[in-house]
């Protein structure tokens, strides 16, 4: 089941409350020395998340998923934001989040282009609950 959101506004849902802060598209991310070029274009969405849980939980990929209007899944890029994190920028992959702590950070994921997705957002590690959120 599927509960629909926006951008700006606190989501809870599992562990986890998720602001979507905003959303840009890059040809590229990185530094002169850490740079990716994607094949389409990076999406990237600026998120908070804050562990409403007791215990901490590491943040992967799994948690994280795009799809476009007709359905087509786009996963996390792990190459784009290693380059980001080499650059200075911060980033939500394999991101340690303390209970009651607001975590910040990056999303990135290669879309063939601008244009309207979703970002699900996923409650636990079992996926039970999710969230998809309209991006645009």
């Amino acid at each position: 089941q599927e509960v629909e959101s926006s951008i700006g506004k606190p989501i809870q849902i599992g562990n986890f409350i998720y602001t979507i802060q905003d959303v840009s598209f890059r040809k590229s991310v990185g530094d002169e020395f850490a740079k990716e070029n994607a094949d389409g274009i990076y999406m990237l969405v600026n998120l908070t998340i804050k562990n409403i849980d007791n215990e901490t939980h590491t943040l992967d990929g799994s948690l994280f998923a795009v799809t476009d209007k007709d359905g087509t899944k786009y996963e996390f890029s792990t190459n784009a934001s290693t380059a980001l994190e080499m650059s200075g920028k911060k980033t939500l992959f394999l991101k340690e989040c303390q209970p009651n702590i607001t975590t910040k950070g990056l999303l990135v994921f290669e879309v063939p282009e601008k244009g309207i997705y979703y970002l699900h957002l996923i409650g636990s590690f079992w996926g039970v609950e999710s969230v998809r959120v309209l991006l645009k």
